[in-house]
């Protein structure tokens, strides 16, 4: 509570830097990834696939997850390459490092060590059972890592040229077994249709369907 009215007192300072009317958590968040000089372009587009995949697939039946959830996969997504401030060999593992000892205004620690298993399972291998943070959780929440997991994947993969090629996004059920992903591209998108199609073994892992994968043109 302390912390939390000083960071308010001081975002109202005229000049202050970062100062923006953002919730305190929401301030936290951004004054990290700032401190890291993370790509916040790219950085906003994997926020926003991440919640577009977690909402259509919410919509279609693949999860129920809650909005507390969503939350902490929106924060995840933004701080996810926190840890190329560092290097950029093995920057998800120093992510989770950064995220875990940062100082986040307004989190419970569940929620720090969530957001900063997120970021280090946005790439490479999948959670583990041994791994340290995640060991330690009951079922359903390493359930829910697991799950927020692979669309923090997907949606780092849809940006993965950079570049703001992919216009959007979202999951859809055909059938009982069948799950598509739609990507509405407005330029050439084989690099992400090559990574999202090389990482789709990380969603039927979790959801035990395969993952089709469709690509149309922007705006259609």
């Amino acid at each position: 509570l302390r912390d939390g009215m000083l960071a308010d007192y001081l975002s109202r300072i005229p000049g202050f830097p970062h100062a923006e009317p953002l919730p305190v958590r929401e301030t936290s968040i951004r004054q990290l990834g700032r401190s890291c000089q993370i790509d916040e372009a790219h950085a906003d587009r994997v926020t926003a696939f991440s919640l577009s995949l977690f909402d259509s697939a919410e919509a279609c039946g693949l999860h129920t997850l809650s909005e507390r959830s969503r939350e902490i996969l929106a924060h995840a997504a933004y701080l996810h390459d926190t840890g190329q401030f560092i290097s950029f060999t093995g920057h998800h593992q120093h992510s989770f490092y950064l995220i875990t000892h940062a100082p986040l205004l307004g989190f419970h620690e569940d929620e720090i060590l969530r957001i900063a298993l997120l970021s280090r399972y946005h790439r490479k291998r999948m959670p583990r059972p041994r791994d340290p943070g995640y060991r330690g959780l009951d079922g359903g929440v390493r359930r829910e890592v697991q799950i927020l997991s692979v669309f923090l994947r997907m949606a780092e993969n849809l940006d993965r040229s950079h570049d703001g090629r992919v216009e959007a996004a979202f999951l859809s059920r055909s059938g009982k077994q069948r799950v598509v992903l739609t990507i509405r591209c407005r330029s050439d998108c084989t690099l992400e249709e090559w990574a999202l199609a090389g990482d789709s073994g990380s969603f039927e892992q979790v959801f035990g369907r395969p993952l089709e994968i469709t690509v149309r043109p922007a705006g259609t």
